[in-house]
């Protein structure tokens, strides 16, 4: 009985050195940086609000920022500050709506402009070594966890 305890706590402790070995042979990720200019950061919001559950919190750093950005460039402001006024309401609705309505200045933009770049792509799952070093650390938890459980 100690035996069989003394082999799960080997295979335990092997797990878990296994783990830590994987997980610092993962590169570290780093956050890129914060764009400057409104009309980035517009459409960043409008991204976060566009994704199922939205996420009004980035959206809301992103609006703000947005606000205080030097470069204006092709964005309306005063719809910006109409959904930053949406979004301290809640109503993310509203502020998608009035954040598509900046980023379609009528006049201000040249004919050129291809419409279809200013709606945001819905994003998807890309397979990246990281994940799949998760995924294996997630994988090797659980062998360990079965093993330690059934002893």
């Amino acid at each position: 009985m100690i035996r069989t305890r003394i082999r799960s706590a080997a295979a335990g402790g092997a797990a878990a050195a296994i783990l830590l070995f994987g997980l610092s042979a993962l590169p570290a990720a780093q956050l890129p940086a914060t764009p400057r200019d409104a009309l980035t950061l517009v459409r960043q919001a409008l991204a976060a609000l566009e994704v199922s559950p939205p996420d009004v919190a980035v959206a809301t750093e992103r609006v703000i920022k947005a606000l205080f950005a030097q470069d204006t460039r092709g964005v309306d402001m005063p719809r910006v500050r109409d959904a930053a006024q949406a979004l301290g309401a809640e109503d993310g609705t509203a502020a998608a709506a009035y954040l598509m309505q900046a980023l379609h200045p009528a006049e201000a933009e040249p004919s050129g402009v291809d419409r279809t770049l200013l709606v945001p792509v819905r994003p998807r799952f890309t397979a990246t070594p990281a994940a799949y070093g998760l995924l294996a650390a997630a994988a090797l938890l659980i062998g360990a966890g079965s093993l330690i459980a059934r002893e």
